[in-house]
C-alpha cells in the first residue's frame, strides 16, 4: 500500500528524531567495531548481547568459521542461526569455540538449498542466558548473480541490502559503488554480484566518489571519511571529524568532490575542508559562518572554484559560497536564502544553477555570483526542493519538484520541470507524490531518468512524455546513473534494493552535456571538466 505525502513527512520527522537521539547519546571510541543493537535476554550481572558477526554473510553450500561479537559470553556457549529463537535446519552449527567474554567462533555449514535471506544470530550459555542479534548474518545465493533469464524483461537484476538505498551510485572499473542505510558500503559487478562490502560508522546516504585512476573510492559514513581500495574494499585511511567520546560525537558529513588534486567536503559544524586523497591529511579549511552548516556537497568549476550551499538555524539564512581552490579566499556569497542539500551545478561556460526553498531555480554568474534570472518551480508552502538539477545536451535544465505541476489538481503530486538556458519553462510532467533527493540523469538519447515517492522509476522523453515506469517496493530517493556500455540504469530504492533496469535505448550511457547527472559524471566527482 502506498504511503500518502502526510505519512511520508511524519515518517521522516520520526526517523530524524530517532537519528538525532541516537547520535547525541552514543559515542564510538577510536578503532572499535560500530555497535549494532541486539536483543538482550536473561538476568544477572552479565547479560548476553550479540552486536556483530565477521563475516556477516556467506554463500549457500559452504562451511566456514563465523566470529560472533557481543558480551556476556562464557565457555560452553552455543551459537545458532535462525529466526525468532528458532534455529534454521539449513544452517548447522558444527562447533562453538570460546575466545573471550566478547567473542565466540562458530563453525557452521550452510546447506546448498538454505534460503537466501538474513538470519538472527543467537547465543545461549550453559546457565540458560540468551542473547540475539537480529538479522546479522546473510546467506547469499551460490554462483548466482541475479541476471534475468529473460532479455526482454525490464529488470536485469536486483541486489538486496538490509536497509534503504538512497545514495547515488558511482560507476568505475565495471563496478557499481553505493551505500545503504544498513551502514555498509557496497561494490557490485555489472552482473549484480557482490565484490566486497565495508562497514562504516553510520547510514551511508551520501554519494561516494572514485579517484581518477580508479584505484580508490572515497566514502562518507556518518562522521568519518574513508578511503577504500576500489578493487578489494580494504581500508587505505580514514578521517574522523569530531570527538570520539561524550555526547558530542562530531559533525555530520556531507558529500565529497574531487578536483584540484584534492578531496573537498563540508561538515555540519560549518567547515569546508580540502583533504589530501593520498593520506587523508587536512590541507586547507574554511568556515561558511558561525552557526551555519556547510550543507551541500561541494561543486568544482572549470577554473577550480569551489561552490557550496550553507544553512543556518533560521529561515531564510543560507548562502551560496564561492571559494578559491585553497579555501583561503571567499570570492563571493549570495543570500540570505533558504537552500537545501541540492548542490549547485555548473554549465561549463559561466553559469551556476541551484534551487532554493523559496521555490525558485536560480541562475547565477559563476564568476561574480550576480543573479541572471530566477524561475518559480515549486509551491512556496511545500519548500522541499532537495534534488539538484541536471542539464541536457542542448542546455535544457531539468529540475524536479516536490509540489504539483502548475495547474495540477492533485497537491500530492510532484513535477519535473524543463527550462531553457534563459529561464523559460518548456514543459512539465507529473511525477507521482513528488521527488525527494532523486536528481535526474540524462541519457545519451536525451531520455531523463529519475525516481518518485510513489515508488516508481520514471523514464521521460526530452519533450516531456513519460516513456515507461517501473514500480519498486518503496520510495525512490536515489539519484540514478547509467551504464556506459549497455542500456541499463542503476538506481536504489528505500526497499533496500539496487535495481539494474534495462532502458532498451539504442545508445547507452550519459548524454554529452555539461552536467548530465548528480555529481556530474560516472565517478561522482562533482567537478566540471576532465
Amino acid at each position: 500500500m502506498r504511503r500518502s505525502r502526510q505519512s511520508y513527512l511524519v515518517t521522516v520527522v520520526v526517523l530524524a528524531a530517532a537519528a538525532f537521539a541516537w547520535t547525541m547519546g552514543c559515542g564510538d571510541p577510536a578503532g572499535t567495531r560500530p555497535e549494532i543493537t541486539g536483543v538482550n535476554l536473561g538476568k544477572g550481572d552479565k547479560d548476553v548481547t550479540v552486536t556483530a558477526t565477521d563475516p556477516s554473510e556467506a554463500e549457500q553450500g559452504t562451511t566456514l568459521d563465523v566470529e560472533v561479537y557481543g558480551s556476556g559470553f562464557v565457555d560452553g556457549s552455543v551459537v545458532e542461526f535462525g529466526h525468532e529463537w528458532v534455529p534454521h535446519p539449513k544452517i548447522k552449527t558444527n562447533s562453538t569455540r570460546y575466545a573471550n567474554p566478547r567473542k565466540l567462533i562458530a563453525n557452521i555449514t550452510i546447506e546448498s538449498d538454505a534460503p537466501v535471506e538474513w538470519y538472527d544470530v543467537m547465543v545461549s550459555t550453559p546457565r540458560g542466558k540468551k542473547g540475539m542479534g537480529t538479522e546479522m548474518f546473510q546467506v547469499r545465493a551460490r554462483n548466482q548473480c541475479g541476471v534475468s533469464s529473460d532479455p526482454s524483461s525490464r529488470v536485469a537484476w536486483t541486489f538486496k541490502t538490509q536497509d534503504g538505498v538512497f545514495s547515488a551510485p558511482a560507476f568505475a572499473n565495471g563496478t557499481i559503488y553505493f551505500g545503504s542505510a544498513d551502514e555498509f558500503f557496497y561494490a557490485v559487478t555489472t552482473e549484480g554480484c557482490l565484490k566486497w562490502k565495508f562497514r562504516t560508522d553510520g547510514r551511508v546516504h551520501k554519494p561516494a566518489a572514485v579517484s581518477a585512476d580508479g584505484s580508490a573510492v572515497f566514502v562518507i559514513g556518518l562522521r568519518t571519511l574513508y578511503a577504500l581500495d576500489a578493487a578489494a574494499g580494504d581500508l587505505i585511511w580514514d578521517l574522523y571529524f569530531g570527538r570520539r567520546k561524550g555526547k558530542n560525537r562530531g559533525p555530520i558529513l556531507y558529500g565529497v568532490a574531487l578536483g584540484n588534486g584534492l578531496l573537498y567536503l563540508g561538515t555540519g559544524d560549518g567547515d569546508v575542508h580540502a583533504v589530501d586523497p593520498n593520506d587523508g591529511s587536512v590541507v586547507y579549511s574554511a568556515s561558511v559562518g558561525s552557526g551555519h552548516n556547510a550543507y551541500s556537497a561541494p561543486t568544482i568549476g572549470p577554473d577550480g572554484t569551489v561552490y557550496m550551499t550553507s544553512a543556518g538555524p533560521n529561515y531564510p539564512d543560507g548562502f551560496i559560497h564561492a571559494f578559491t581552490p585553497d579555501l583561503s579566499n571567499e570570492r563571493w556569497r549570495v543570500g540570505p536564502l533558504h537552500f537545501t542539500e541540492a548542490a549547485p551545478i555548473h554549465d561549463g561556460v559561466g553559469t551556476l544553477y541551484v534551487p532554493s526553498r523559496e521555490a525558485y531555480l536560480h541562475a547565477l554568474d559563476a564568476t561574480t555570483g550576480v543573479e541572471q534570472w530566477r524561475v518559480e518551480i515549486d509551491d512556496p508552502d511545500e519548500t522541499q526542493l532537495n534534488a539538484a538539477p541536471a542539464l541536457g545536451p542542448d542546455g535544457t535544465i531539468y529540475v524536479p519538484s516536490y509540489a504539483a505541476c502548475p495547474g495540477g489538481s492533485d497537491p500530492s503530486q510532484g513535477c519535473l520541470y524543463a527550462a531553457d538556458p534563459n529561464g523559460n519553462v518548456k514543459w512539465t510532467v507529473t511525477i507521482g507524490e513528488g521527488v525527494w533527493n532523486a536528481s535526474p540523469a540524462v541519457g545519451a538519447d536525451g531520455t531523463i531518468y529519475l525516481g518518485g515517492l510513489d515508488y516508481n522509476v520514471y523514464a521521460v522523453s526530452s519533450t516531456g512524455q513519460v516513456l515507461w515506469t517501473y514500480l519498486t517496493g518503496w520510495w525512490v530517493a536515489s539519484p540514478p546513473t547509467l551504464d556506459p556500455t549497455v542500456p541499463v540504469v542503476y538506481i536504489g530504492s528505500d526497499d533496500g534494493n539496487l535495481y539494474a533496469l534495462r532502458t532498451f535505448a539504442t545508445t547507452p550511457g550519459l548524454a554529452a552535456s555539461p552536467w548530465p547527472k548528480y555529481r556530474h559524471d560516472l565517478r561522482n566527482t562533482g567537478r566540471h571538466g576532465p
